[in-house]
């Protein structure tokens, strides 16, 4: 069993620092809206040479005698620094101008997990910490300064998951909410920013988990786990590049614009309709800003304040119009046809959009229109 968990952890440890090297000099292009993008890699360089050297330390520190204790200090660190990095690093995809208020947070956990550090230094200065390899041994020793800190910090690292489920979900929606107000056909994949952060907060509580069971088998299985994650987590995010190349236009900050008398949203929105402008491939908001010379800032708020609707639904509404008139009016056309002369690149995206706003797919609509 010693073999193995030392096999299992010196894994840990080189994939750890391998990626903390990859991480500090991988390439991003020198432009502003990577900015961020690039501050993440470096701090996710240092929190993969920090777990790949409090790693170490524990491997060779339990080797002699590897006996899995309860809710143990040097596991809860590794695993309270991980929540901090993973969920940051994340956000700061889906938010590539991530708030300051909300980095304050992470800041601040971080001074209190340092803080959780200093204090078990000390204490391990002046006094002996306990081995504790159950609950009633930890009951037993509810006295001792060291069972109290562990005890704070447990609680603690429970609430930075529950904070940061919260955080996260709020952050997603505000980042769905811009890119549906930039873009007319939303072909960014969110599925894997999803799935990392669910899979880290299953690591998260899987951390739970190892702090509280004291079987060995049990530590092997998670950590093999744990070697998977950060193998996924760090290739997909290195990966994860182009998505900053899509949302380009949407992070350059607009010029000041001067507001314009709302009665004169019904001309843009005349000749919008008249042109068929809403019918360009792909048109972001920026895009059609342009057209029609005016600020983007300014077509935007008109869409959402008189149209009572996000850039991305109006857009669709118009073009699924459009769309149902082909439908009727050219019976020859195949649903592929309808869709490309409405403005998609992709049937998928038209059929999924004309279900969400008529309630039926192409060919079912167009059928029930045949036979009434």
């Amino acid at each position: 069993m010693d073999f193995v968990f030392l096999i299992t952890n010196l894994s840990i440890d080189i994939l750890c620092f391998i990626f903390g090297v990859i991480f500090l000099i991988y390439p991003i292009p020198e432009k502003e809206y990577f900015k961020n993008y690039r501050f993440s890699l470096k701090v996710l360089s240092l929190a993969y040479f920090s777990m790949s050297f409090l790693n170490i330390y524990i491997t060779f520190w339990q080797i002699k005698v590897f006996e899995p204790e309860f809710i143990k200090f040097p596991n809860l660190l590794i695993s309270s620094i991980q929540s901090v990095v993973f969920v940051f690093s994340l956000i700061i995809l889906i938010r590539p101008p991530f708030t300051k208020n909300k980095s304050k947070l992470f800041i601040n956990h971080s001074v209190i997990i340092s803080f959780f550090f200093f204090i078990y230094i000390i204490f391990s200065i002046f006094y002996t910490e306990p081995t504790i390899t159950s609950l009633s041994g930890f009951i037993k020793n509810y006295k001792n300064p060291f069972i109290l800190i562990r005890i704070s910090f447990f609680i603690f690292y429970i609430y930075q998951i529950v904070r940061y489920i919260i955080v996260f979900n709020i952050e997603l929606k505000k980042h769905v909410s811009e890119i549906d107000n930039f873009f007319s056909e939303n072909k960014l994949k969110l599925h894997w920013i999803k799935f990392a952060f669910y899979s880290a907060t299953s690591i998260a509580f899987v951390s739970i988990v190892y702090q509280i069971v004291t079987i060995q088998i049990v530590y092997f299985i998670f950590d093999l786990i744990f070697i998977i994650f950060y193998f996924l987590f760090a290739i997909f995010y290195l990966s994860y590049n182009k998505f900053y190349y899509i949302i380009e236009p949407m992070l350059e900050i607009p010029k000041e614009e001067s507001p314009i008398k709302q009665t004169t949203w019904e001309l843009y929105k005349q000749r919008i309709i008249e042109q068929k402008i809403y019918l360009k491939e792909g048109i972001t908001l920026e895009e059609m800003a342009k057209i029609l010379n005016i600020g983007r800032t300014n077509l935007s708020n008109f869409i959402n304040n008189e149209e009572a609707q996000n850039y991305n639904s109006w857009i669709n509404n118009l073009r699924i119009h459009d769309a149902k008139l082909l439908l009727i009016n050219n019976k020859n056309y195949s649903i592929a046809e309808v869709a490309f002369q409405s403005g998609y690149s992709e049937q998928s995206n038209f059929s999924r959009q004309f279900k969400k706003i008529t309630g039926e797919t192409p060919s079912n609509w167009r059928k029930n229109k045949s036979c009434n």
